[in-house]
C-alpha cells in the first residue's frame, strides 16, 4: 500500500488543483442536463462524469509526466515483445508494474461503464481501453519525457479497464435499482421490522 501511495503521491496535489475546474465543468453539465433529466438522474450523471474526468486526468498525469520530475531514472526505450522483461526484473518490481498498470485503468473502466448501456459493454470497454492506452504509449514514444513505450502497458492497462467494467457489471447485477436506491429500501425495510 505504501508503494501505491508513494507512486501516486505527486498526482494528488495536481488532482486537488484540478478538482475545482472539474467540479465547475460538472456544474455546467448539470445545468445543461437538468432540462432533460430528473434531478436525481442529472446529479448522478454529473457525479459519474466528474469521476470519469478525474480518472482520465489522473491517467494522463501518471503516464505523461516526465521521469525527471518523479526522480525515477529510466532510459527511454521501445519494447514490442509482450512481457519480455519478466525474466530480467525482480518479482517485486514485476508485481508492482503489473498491479499499478491494472490499478491505473480500473476507475476508467468502471466510470466509463457507468456511461454505457449493458449490451456489448465489455467489447466497448476493451476497444476504449486499448485505444486510450495505445494513444498514451504513442505520446510516450513521441514526446521527450524519458518514458518507455511497451506493449506490456497496453495489455495491462486494457486488462485494468476490463476489470473495472466487470466490477461495474457485478455491482449492477447485485444492485439492479442502483446502489443508493437499494440501500435506502433496505434501511426502510429494516426500520419497519424494528418497529413493534
Amino acid at each position: 500500500m505504501t508503494q501505491v501511495i508513494r507512486y501516486f503521491s505527486y498526482v494528488l496535489p495536481l488532482l486537488l488543483l484540478l478538482f475545482p475546474v472539474v467540479i465547475l465543468f460538472g456544474f455546467f453539465i448539470y445545468r445543461k442536463r437538468r432540462k432533460y433529466l430528473a434531478f436525481k438522474e442529472s446529479v448522478v450523471t454529473v457525479i459519474i462524469d466528474v469521476f470519469l474526468c478525474l480518472s482520465i486526468i489522473g491517467i494522463l498525469i501518471v503516464t505523461l509526466v516526465p521521469q525527471s520530475i518523479r526522480y525515477i531514472p529510466i532510459e527511454q526505450r521501445v519494447q514490442l515483445m509482450p512481457f519480455a522483461d519478466v525474466m530480467n526484473i525482480s518479482k517485486y518490481v514485476l508485481i508492482e508494474n503489473i498491479g499499478l498498470n491494472i490499478l491505473l485503468f480500473l476507475p476508467f473502466g468502471f466510470f466509463t461503464s457507468c456511461r454505457l448501456s449493458l449490451t456489448k459493454i465489455l467489447r466497448r470497454i476493451f476497444l476504449l481501453g486499448i485505444c486510450f492506452s495505445f494513444f498514451i504509449e504513442l505520446l510516450q514514444l513521441l514526446l521527450p519525457i524519458g518514458r518507455s513505450t511497451t506493449v506490456d502497458d497496453i495489455i495491462l492497462n486494457t486488462l485494468g479497464a476490463i476489470i473495472g467494467s466487470l466490477l461495474y457489471v457485478l455491482l449492477k447485477r447485485i444492485f439492479p435499482d442502483g446502489l443508493i436506491k437499494t440501500s435506502f429500501v433496505a434501511l426502510h425495510k429494516r426500520g419497519k421490522e424494528i418497529r413493534p
